[in-house]
C-alpha cells in the first residue's frame, strides 16, 4: 500500500531538517538575524536617565566644575574622560549620546571576541555550533542586561573580561602575568566598583593551585597581584587627590552607596534573566567534566565557576537590583549556556533529538526577547531622541541655566537647582544615616529655593514621575514653596516635549 504524499513529503522535510549541517546552518542564520534586530534597537531604543546623567557630567566637566565638590555625583570619575570626548565631538547633539552606545556595542564585541578563549576551554566550544550557540546567548542578555546604553558598567566589564581571559587555561599564573592581571582589574574597578568581587579569582584560583600542587609556591603570585591591583588604581587616586577631592569622593561614593540599602529578596532578582538557570547548570556541568579528568590542570572550568560564585555575591552586595549589575557575567553566562547545550548534545545520539534539544533552550529566551526588541515605546524613566534634541536646542548657545531632572534636563545646560533626577529623591526618603539624609533634605530645600530666587532660564515644572509634587508628599518642600514656583510662570513659555512640561524664560 502507497503512503499519501502529504505524509511522504512531511517525513521527507523532517529528515532534511533533522541533518546537523542543515539545522546548524539555519541556527546560524537566525543568530545572525537576531543581532541585526538587537543593533537596531541598540541604536534606537530611547534615551536612559542614566545616559543623559552621564553625558551631562562630562559637560559640567568640560565647564571647569569637579564632581563631588561642585556637584553631587556618586560614580567613579573614569568613564567621563570618555564621555567628554564625545561632547567634544557633538556639541548641542544627540550624536554625543549616540557615540557613548557605539562604544558600548563596541565593547560587547570585544567582550565577544575575548570570549572565545573561554569558550575553546571545553571539547566543542569552538565549533559552528557552540559559536551559534554562545553568540546566541550574549544577545539575549546583552539585551536583557542593557549592554548597549552609554553607561560605565561596558567598558568596565571589557576591562575585566580581558582580565579573565588573560588568566592562562592551563597551569599555574605566572609573577608577570598576576602583575598584568592586577593591573586590568585594577583599572576596571576605576570605571566601576561593580566587578569588585571579580578582582577575588584570582586569588581564590592561586589559592586552589596551592591546595592542587600541595605547595604554598603558587601563593607567591599574590604579591604582583596586589601590587598591579593598586597599579590599575593608582591615575584614580593619583586625579582625586591632585584635586583634593578626597573627603567629597568619600562622601558621594563611598559613603552614599554604603548607605543606601534593598530588601533582601530583590538580591534574587538575577534569577528571572532569560537562560540565567541554564548557563549555572552548564557552568556546573563544565566544572563536574573537569574534576573526572586525569588532566586536572586546566583552569577554564575553575574560572567560570568562581565568576558565577562572584557574581551570586555582587547580586547580594548590589545597592539596587538592576540587571544591568550583572554586565560582568555576560562572558561566563553565555559560555556557560553553549556548554550545557554542547556537552547535552554530545551525550544525545540522535540527530532530531539534538534539534528539538536545542529549539526547546533557546525558544522561549529568544521568544522573550523579541517582545523586547520590537518594542521602542519609552517608558516614564527614558526620552526619545528627538525630544532629547529638543531639550538640547534649549540649552544654546551654552550659557543658559536651568532647573531640571534627568533625563528631562537638556545637556549643555548649567543647573542652578543642585537636584540631578529622581534618586535625589529617592535617597532623601529611603536612607537612614543621618549625616547622608541630611544632606539630601538640604539639597531638596536649597534647589527650590535657587529656583525661585534664581528664576532660570530653563524649568521643567512637570515629567511623568510628578517629581515636584512627589517632594511635596515627602515634606522635602512645602506647599509653599511650591505655590511660590508657579507663581513664576507669567515670566515663562510652556512648551510640552516628550509628556514633559517645560518653562522657558520670556526674553532669553
Amino acid at each position: 500500500m502507497k503512503q499519501p504524499i502529504m505524509g511522504t513529503a512531511v517525513e521527507t522535510v523532517f529528515d532534511l531538517f533533522s541533518r546537523r549541517k542543515i539545522w546548524i546552518f539555519l541556527l546560524i542564520c537566525a543568530v545572525a538575524l537576531l543581532a541585526v534586530v538587537y543593533l537596531r534597537y541598540a541604536l534606537l531604543a530611547p534615551v536612559d536617565h542614566d545616559e543623559v546623567e552621564h553625558a551631562h557630567v562630562g559637560f559640567r566637566t568640560l565647564n571647569g566644575q569637579l564632581p563631588y565638590r561642585d556637584f553631587y555625583q556618586n560614580h567613579w570619575p573614569a568613564y567621563w574622560i570618555l564621555s567628554r570626548q564625545f561632547l567634544r565631538a557633538f556639541p548641542f547633539s544627540t550624536h554625543a549620546l549616540l557615540a557613548g552606545r557605539i562604544a558600548s556595542l563596541l565593547a560587547l564585541m570585544g567582550c565577544w571576541l575575548l570570549g572565545l578563549r573561554l569558550l575553546g576551554s571545553f571539547r566543542g566550544g569552538r565549533t559552528r555550533l557552540g559559536l551559534a550557540l554562545y553568540t546566541c546567548a550574549l544577545i539575549i542578555l546583552a539585551c536583557k542586561m542593557e549592554f548597549h546604553e552609554a553607561r560605565p558598567d561596558p567598558i568596565m566589564v571589557l576591562i575585566a573580561t580581558a582580565g579573565l581571559c588573560f588568566i592562562p587555561m592551563r597551569g599555574n599564573i605566572s609573577f608577570a602575568r598576576a602583575l598584568i592581571l592586577g593591573v586590568l582589574f585594577g583599572l576596571s574597578a576605576s570605571v566601576s566598583t561593580k566587578m569588585l568581587p571579580m578582582a577575588g579569582i584570582v586569588p581564590a584560583l592561586i589559592f586552589l593551585h596551592c591546595i592542587r600542587d600541595r605547595r604554598l609556591r603558587p601563593a607567591a603570585g599574590l604579591l604582583p597581584y596586589g601590587l598591579g591591583v593598586l597599579l590599575g588604581l593608582l591615575p584614580t587616586a593619583v586625579w582625586i587627590f591632585r584635586c583634593e577631592l578626597y573627603d567629597f569622593f568619600l562622601l558621594d561614593v563611598i559613603g552614599i552607596n554604603s548607605a543606601v540599602s534593598k530588601p533582601w529578596f530583590l538580591s534574587f532578582a538575577f534569577l528571572r534573566i532569560p537562560i540565567y538557570l541554564s548557563s549555572v547548570l552548564g557552568i556546573v556541568a563544565l566544572f563536574e567534566i573537569y574534576k573526572r579528568r586525569s588532566n586536572r590542570d586546566a583552569n577554564g572550568p575553575l574560572i567560570l565557576a568562581l565568576t558565577i560564585l562572584a557574581g551570586i555575591g555582587l547580586a547580594f552586595l548590589a545597592r539596587h537590583a538592576a540587571r544591568y549589575n550583572l554586565q560582568i557575567l555576560i562572558v561566563p553566562l553565555s559560555v556557560g549556556f553553549a556548554g550545557l547545550l554542547i556537552h547535552l548534545c554530545m551525550r544525545i545520539q540522535v540527530r532530531s533529538y539534538q534539534l528539538l534539544l536545542c529549539a526547546a533552550l533557546i525558544g522561549y529566551p529568544v521568544f522573550d526577547l523579541t517582545s523586547t526588541l520590537t518594542n521602542l515605546r519609552k517608558n516614564p524613566g527614558s526620552l526619545a531622541w528627538h525630544d532629547l534634541q529638543m531639550m538640547m536646542e534649549l540649552a544654546k548657545p551654552g550659557n543658559r541655566t536651568c532647573s531640571a531632572f534627568s533625563p528631562s534636563h537638556p545637556v549643555f545646560c548649567h543647573d542652578v537647582s543642585g537636584l540631578s533626577n529622581g534618586w535625589d529623591l529617592l535617597f532623601a526618603q529611603q536612607i537612614r544615616e543621618k549625616r547622608q539624609a541630611e544632606r539630601f533634605r538640604r539639597l531638596w530645600h536649597d534647589g527650590i529655593r535657587k529656583t525661585i530666587d534664581l528664576r532660570p532660564d530653563i524649568i521643567l515644572r512637570r515629567d511623568p514621575e510628578s517629581i515636584w509634587e512627589r517632594a511635596v508628599e515627602s515634606r522635602l518642600i512645602t506647599p509653599d514653596e511650591l505655590n511660590a514656583l508657579d507663581a513664576l510662570r507669567p515670566l515663562y513659555e510652556v512648551r510640552q516635549i516628550g509628556g514633559r512640561e517645560v518653562w522657558i524664560r520670556i526674553g532669553r
